[in-house]
């Protein structure tokens, strides 16, 4: 995949926020390719999404736990 192909497709996985495809292109990183700074950019982009899902999940499953134990 050529890099600004490999670029377009990160940009357009961080805009969706798709962790799998995000995912998928840093294992396809080329650490010989230029623009380095610009896929270092978007790979902290990259890492601010996931975490941030990564609470999001996190605070759903704590909520979950409390409404279970009123459930039954």
């Amino acid at each position: 995949m050529k890099q600004e192909e490999w670029i377009k497709n990160l940009k357009l996985a961080i805009i969706k926020e798709d962790i799998e495809s995000i995912a998928s292109l840093i294992k396809t990183l080329d650490p010989h390719q230029g623009k380095l700074e610009e896929i270092r950019a978007l790979l902290q982009e990259a890492i601010k999404i996931v975490s941030s899902k990564k609470e999001s999940i996190a605070q759903d499953i704590k909520k979950l736990q409390r409404a279970s134990k009123y459930i039954k």
